[in-house]
């Protein structure tokens, strides 16, 4: 009898054990969590679909049960990028020139679809620079990074126009578009301002500001702005929450065209564009924003990024065609 109540009782206790294994996480072999989504959204226009996801909860509904998610706001690409390949970010939105450039250094990050292009320009107060011909003279041209979408847009501008994408790349000073707004708004020191969206928006309502050139063509023409992008291990590991991302996704994207201003409403509480900007006024502008720039989940001008870095001397060896990347495998090509 003694004897039985010890089996019972071992039996019971490895019963007991295995059932709280079955309650803690789930770690692949490869230490990744599969009881964890870390995903990456940071409070920017570029980050749109992404806070579409996060605040319409699009993506828990198509998740396993027990999955849970993450949220991070890291903003920066380089600590993006490595965040992304140290494995402690799984999804992110990563802007085309890192994720271009990652991929040629061979980093383990797959490029899952596209995101959003804003619209870019190049700003000044200088009455004599009116045009594109006019920024040769320009002292300066200010923006935010030469890593980021509207620097690459003035790559391409000048490419197209000059046959040379690094004809103007000295007079180009990378600085916080804060301090640059400042120093552009009380000052005479800065000759231009190239920004994106919301930003032009800031730019403009300073005295005196005009417009040099329309970037946007350029980006679009190129494709340049930003891609949703995963960690190698993650996307391999993981299809149901690739899947369940995916899908989230596209509810995002659908309810980007379909509800516009419902949209806007719930991006202009994660940003600002302007200190003289009404609530109302402000959803207009993203709306409309929203409606001029639509982001597109395809990626269709990888290899004219790619190549716009190897003629700017930002790749230094021919770079690989999307079509023969491990990467276009995992490309939603739905929109």
């Amino acid at each position: 009898m003694k004897k039985l109540i010890i089996s019972l009782f071992l039996i019971f206790s490895l019963l007991l054990t295995l059932t709280s294994c079955g309650t803690t996480k789930k770690i692949q072999n490869d230490g990744y969590n599969t009881n964890v989504i870390r995903f990456n959204v940071n409070p920017t226009y570029t980050h749109a679909l992404s806070i579409i996801i996060k605040e319409k909860d699009f993506l828990s509904p198509y998740l396993p049960d027990g999955i849970t998610i993450e949220w991070s706001a890291m903003s920066g690409a380089s600590n993006i990028r490595d965040a992304l390949v140290a494995g402690n970010m799984d999804i992110s939105v990563l802007s085309s020139m890192s994720t271009v450039t990652a991929i040629e250094n061979g980093l383990p990050i797959y490029i899952l679809s596209g995101h959003v292009a804003e619209s870019v320009g190049i700003f000044s107060k200088n009455p004599n620079i009116k045009n594109i011909e006019d920024l040769m003279q320009a002292k300066n041209i200010y923006t935010s990074s030469l890593a980021s979408p509207v620097y690459l847009a003035s790559l391409a501008m000048c490419k197209e126009e000059f046959n040379d994408p690094l004809i103007l790349s000295e007079k180009f000073i990378p600085q916080d578009n804060d301090i640059t707004m400042i120093a552009f708004k009380n000052t005479n020191d800065i000759d231009c301002f190239a920004a994106g969206f919301p930003n032009t928006v800031a730019i403009m309502q300073t005295q005196g500001a005009h417009q040099v050139v329309d970037l946007t063509p350029y980006a679009q023409k190129y494709d340049l702005g930003n891609y949703f992008v995963a960690n190698e291990k993650f996307y391999n590991n993981n299809p149901t929450l690739i899947e369940a991302f995916r899908k989230a996704q596209m509810d995002a994207f659908d309810f980007v065209l379909n509800q516009p201003e419902a949209a806007a409403k719930i991006l202009s509480k994660s940003f600002e564009v302007g200190n003289n900007i009404t609530a109302d006024d402000m959803i207009n502008l993203i709306k409309d924003e929203l409606n001029s720039s639509i982001p597109r989940l395809n990626i269709t001008g990888y290899d004219n990024v790619a190549n716009l870095l190897y003629e700017a001397g930002i790749l230094t060896n021919q770079p690989t065609k999307f079509a023969e990347l491990d990467n276009n495998k995992s490309v939603d090509y739905a929109r």
